[in-house]
């Protein structure tokens, strides 16, 4: 599957005291695992709702929009949204054939909104693009539309000559669209008009690399970041990076300096951030250690943020054509490396590097010794010239027990509310049949940290018992499971308890079982009573799950598959 960029054009930016409500419509055809519709909200560029054609359902996407308005709303945004998949299924189709395009992936995006200073002065925007090319745009002044294309002149033209529906164009996005925005900014007026300031490094590879000034955490989202030489403005060699959202709803930017190592000597360079009135200034110096390690752990949360985020569009932004090439998922080897450090509540700090190559130890760094050791004999090359390189070893431990602590404190920081919360988890006791192992599982708790045990007349067993995995769930929470054998259960299942230990829970988690129930008594509990009483009731819901076959073709099988348990009573 190849990746797919979407991208709208013509930038819009927000000044200073602006708020903005934007609209983004993406549609796609072609082979490709995405929606073929996706319908985006944003307010002051931080998405409050999202409809996709997979889902067919607008939801929120902020706690002020889901407190401040009504099943009718959502039940309107949910029809809206239905009704233009439909549309655009259709458009996109005339585009290609204007483009004369049959196959390989396509997209054609729409974006409209507002915008609304605080002295009052309002603008508005109608725009369409294709493939990631401006196609047609709205002029609201003079009821007019324009064309860079030549495939989107016989849309000028038809639109042109329908003055009507430029009229209620520049009627919504005047008067309407602002109405609308006044009234989410009010929802969200704790988030949206909260300033924070931006926490600012300096970043270097090593003594040769460019600097990054790098500012993060910061809102809203205008910010300016310069470099000074010499207490004077410095604007040669320096590459201003592009505004990126954070995870938390704050943003980030970085701008970089080419320096030699020589010029750094005999001057001073600085980097300052000026938001909101307020002056950060951080002064790079030739003594600064190379920290190229925490390049690397920012660009990895970076890249993570973007993997758990929905798609972030590049606002109506004109890109140049690339040859980026995807890797080859069929490629014969594959190497990895994890690095990084633990910061226990007592103040112990855990810190390791290390490298595996296809899935195997290759080899790993001891900071306590500075050496290396290989797993393999492939990697006793690389262990004698690592070891022996002395000075790079003592920057790995520098790193690890310093520098990677001060970071995780940052993070931890920025995240306080999410990574410090304490969730309980739920605790359940399953078993398919009796000659099954029983499985006590525990999940939604938060941190990961939990304990889990079977005890036999109150007594730690540990005999034919199998400790699971701790695994993520989707919602960031974990869940974990420890087996007992049936032949352990069959022999006095009255004498079992799981016993779970977990932050969050003020006391044990305790679970016993009585009894285990029955598939037909599991279906009563959820979905009423007198239902699929019988197997023969319960052949018949199978069958009435799929379609009738045509004449002379096979059913298809159903497989309905229960796992028989209950959520038991906690002591």
């Amino acid at each position: 599957m190849r990746p797919l960029l979407l991208l709208l054009l013509g930038a819009h930016l927000v000044c200073a005291g602006t708020h903005s409500l934007r609209y983004f419509y993406t549609a796609v055809s072609g082979d490709i695992d995405f929606p073929e519709f996706t319908s985006v909200g944003l307010v002051d560029d931080q998405q409050f709702i999202y409809f996709d054609s997979n889902t067919k359902k607008t939801v929120p996407k902020t706690e002020w929009i889901r407190q401040n308005v009504g099943a009718d709303y959502w039940d309107r945004e949910t029809q809206t949204g239905i009704g233009h998949h439909q549309l655009f299924k259709v458009s996109i189709q005339v585009a290609k054939q204007r483009f004369n395009q049959s196959a390989g992936v396509h997209t054609l995006q729409v974006m409209y909104g507002c915008e609304l200073e605080d002295d009052g002065t309002t603008r508005g925007y109608y725009q369409f693009g294709y493939d990631g090319e401006d196609f047609i745009s709205f002029d609201k002044s003079s009821l007019t539309w324009t064309a860079p294309s030549p495939q989107a002149v016989i849309s000028k033209n038809k639109w042109d000559a329908n003055r009507a529906h430029s009229e209620q164009w520049k009627a919504y996005l005047e008067n309407t669209c602002i109405e609308w925005l006044q009234k989410y900014v009010g929802y969200g007026k704790d988030t949206l008009e909260r300033k924070v300031s931006p926490q600012v490094s300096l970043l270097q590879k090593s003594s040769s690399s460019p600097v990054t000034c790098h500012a993060t955490g910061f809102y809203p989202k205008e910010v300016t970041i310069s470099w000074q030489k010499n207490g004077q403005d410095h604007d040669e060699d320096v590459d201003l990076g592009e505004l990126l959202p954070n995870d938390d709803g704050t943003f980030q930017k970085t701008s970089t300096l080419r320096v030699s190592p020589d010029e750094l000597k005999k001057n001073e360079y600085s980097c300052v951030v000026e938001h909101r009135g307020k002056t950060i200034r951080e002064i790079l110096t030739d003594d600064s250690p190379p920290i190229g390690v925490i390049v690397g752990a920012i660009a990895a949360v970076v890249l993570l943020l973007a993997v758990i985020g929905v798609v972030v569009f590049k606002v109506l932004q004109k890109k140049k054509k690339t040859d980026f090439k995807p890797v080859n998922a069929s490629d014969d080897g594959s190497n990895n490396s994890m690095y990084g450090c633990e910061l226990d509540d007592d103040g112990t700090k855990g810190g390791y590097l290390q490298y595996g190559y296809d899935g195997e130890d290759f080899i790993s760094f001891h900071k306590s010794s500075l050496t290396w050791t290989a797993a393999n004999d492939k990697a006793v090359i690389i262990k004698n010239k690592w070891d022996a390189i002395r000075a790079q070893s003592e920057r790995y431990k520098e790193y690890l027990e310093n520098e990677c602590i001060e970071w995780i404190k940052k993070c931890v920081g920025y995240g306080k509310s999410t990574l410090e919360r304490k969730d309980a988890p739920e605790v359940f006791l399953l078993q398919k049949d009796s000659s099954c192992p029983v499985l006590c599982q525990a999940t939604g708790f938060y941190p990961s940290n939990i304990m889990m045990t079977w005890q036999k007349r109150g007594e730690e067993h540990h005999e034919d018992v199998d400790v699971g995995t701790t695994m993520p769930n989707a919602d960031g929470t974990f869940q974990k499971t420890i087996t007992l054998s049936e032949e352990e259960w069959k022999k006095n299942k009255n004498d079992f308890r799981c016993v779970v230990q977990h932050v969050g829970a003020a006391k044990d988690i305790v679970v016993t079982v009585d009894d285990i129930r029955s598939n037909p008594e599991m279906l009563s509990e959820v979905m009423g009573e007198q239902v699929l009483s019988s197997p023969k009731e319960l052949d018949r819901a199978h069958r009435a799950l799929v379609a009738k076959p045509k004449q002379g073709g096979k059913p298809r099988a159903v497989i309905v598959r229960f796992i028989t348990g209950t959520r038991l009573r906690r002591q």
